[in-house]
């Protein structure tokens, strides 16, 4: 059958996983393409279950879906912190208060460069700066507002971030400095100038084996779609990691399965793809071995 692979190459997807900003939705959009919308909907009506896994944090996520919680039964954010499913949180990490300020204290030699972000439980962002400076992303990456604080509110946040005003190359430095006094973090890079920051091991990979344990599937029987290095766990834990185009040299190395540019809506385009081989019990041409 064209358009599908003939046989049956390998075990069959019941779960499927995407990143969001560049693979999902296109710099640029604000939410997902009907075609998109329509795919999910398609697999889910297949019996295949669809979760976004973003470093997002879940309010910032229902923006994105037009706050459509139908889609968004089960989720995987803020690079795993945070796992959804049925509607309901079965697992949550925390970053302890007194790592936030040890952070803080760690940033301040660089206060011209970076500036940490503390994120409450409706996803506003908080800064502990006069004002945003020169790092552009804090101009332009928080529709909702920054507030800008002399001292850290005593609130319940969902997630840390680092804005940074650098190229990659001085994110790493900088980065390199700071992660050394702060043993118990780690900082993913999805952007050269943002930094997730997430309790050591915690990551996609490990938020995808909980929901997996949880639905009673193997890791072989789910496939991922991502770009940066936040993905590079998820894509090289499960049976079908896909990148699209645009995708980063380091991810594409960890990906086996590779898709037109975001640009395309090529994941919105494969999640069709996905539901019609579903109907005919066969998987997808684009998931045939590429390598």
């Amino acid at each position: 059958m064209e358009g599908y692979a003939a046989w049956k190459a390998g075990p069959m997807i019941k779960l499927v996983l995407t990143d969001m900003d560049n693979t999902l939705i296109p710099w640029g959009q604000s939410k997902a393409s009907p075609r998109a919308m329509e795919g999910i909907r398609e697999m889910e009506e297949e019996g295949i279950r669809f979760a976004p896994a973003s470093g997002r944090d879940f309010e910032e996520l229902k923006t994105f879906f037009a706050d459509d919680l139908s889609v968004l039964s089960s989720a995987i954010t803020a690079n795993g912190l945070v796992i959804r499913l049925d509607g309901k949180i079965i697992q949550k990490a925390e970053i302890e208060p007194s790592l936030l300020l040890r952070l803080d204290r760690a940033l301040a030699p660089f206060v011209d460069e970076a500036a940490l972000i503390l994120y409450d439980r409706q996803a506003h962002a908080y800064a502990r700066r006069e004002d945003p400076g020169d790092i552009e992303i804090m101009k332009t990456a928080f529709p909702g507002g920054v507030s800008y604080v002399s001292e850290w509110p005593d609130i319940e946040f969902s997630k840390l971030g680092i804005a940074m005003e650098t190229d990659a190359a001085r994110r790493d430095e900088i980065c390199d400095a700071v992660s050394p006094q702060i043993p118990e973090l780690d900082f993913v890079k999805p952007l050269p100038n943002w930094v997730d920051v997430v309790p050591h091991g915690v990551n996609k990979a490990t938020a995808i084996k909980v929901l997996a344990d949880a639905l009673h599937i193997t890791m072989d029987e789910i496939c991922a779609f991502g770009d940066s290095e936040n993905d590079i766990e998820m894509l090289s834990c499960v049976g079908y990691p896909v990148v699209v185009a645009n995708a980063s040299p380091a991810a594409k190395a960890a990906a086996r399965y590779f898709i037109p540019a975001a640009s395309e809506d090529s994941v919105g385009t494969a999640f069709l793809q996905i539901a019609e081989a579903a109907r005919i019990g066969v998987l997808p041409d684009f998931l045939q071995e590429t390598r």
